[in-house]
């Protein structure tokens, strides 16, 4: 593999391995772009360029599902056998995720504390349409500022670690200076719970009391959450 080499230096956008992967990216098909795919794939596409890229973009799900729906038959089996692995495993993570969540979710909502999931599995479900097409490895949930502590003694009734363990007074300083708590469990999954969306060190802030009013409302796995 060309692991020494820049994939997107000047020119690399005319490889075909690079156009390929840019007309894969979307969740959406249509007749144009599904024979432009069937053209390049009629090149002499360098599969180990275009693993390299789907890796390094979080697109092997995406790519694989688009490229069996395009073309199969002229894929060689020992790249769309790995293409598919990746595809099966990713999914269980994703639904395995998602799971997490809405346990969480639950139990927020039993202790009257508002949170708000984003990235993830709702970003998947919402843009892409299914969540076994984006990649993920954590959850991410926005509480309102308030609700901050209790939401962190639930996760930790449901047997998530804190990152790192504060003093009272620490635990205020890094409320008014930061933006999240991490939260590791045992079974491997990750927590971000967050009271603000962007960091101090941006050049303009986001009023998260904002982002409260403009919710919509997403299916997931069978719940709808906002």
């Amino acid at each position: 593999m060309n692991a020494g080499k820049p994939l997107f230096d000047r020119g690399a956008i005319e490889r075909p391995e690079a156009e390929l992967l840019l007309h894969c990216a979307r969740s959406r098909r249509d007749l144009e772009g599904s024979a432009r795919v069937t053209v390049l794939l009629q090149q002499q596409v360098d599969w180990d360029i275009v693993l390299q890229l789907a890796y390094r973009h979080k697109m092997m799900p995406l790519l694989y599902w688009s490229l069996s729906r395009c073309a199969p038959g002229t894929i060689p089996a020992s790249i769309l056998d790995r293409f598919r692995e990746h595809f099966r495993s990713n999914s269980l993570i994703n639904m395995s995720l998602t799971r997490k969540l809405i346990r969480i979710l639950k139990e927020f909502e039993e202790h009257n504390i508002a949170a708000v999931p984003y990235k993830g599995p709702v970003l998947a479900a919402s843009v892409y349409g299914d969540l076994a097409l984006r990649e993920f490895n954590d959850l991410d949930i926005l509480v309102r500022k308030e609700d901050i502590l209790r939401a962190k003694r639930q996760l930790l009734f449901l047997e998530y670690r804190q990152e790192n363990e504060l003093t009272q007074v620490q635990e205020a300083a890094f409320l008014e200076s930061q933006r999240e708590y991490v939260f590791a469990h045992d079974d491997g999954s990750v927590v971000e719970l967050h009271w603000a969306v962007t960091p101090r060190s941006f050049s303009f802030r986001l009023d998260s009391k904002e982002l409260w009013e403009r919710l919509e409302e997403v299916s997931l796995g069978g719940v709808t959450v906002p």
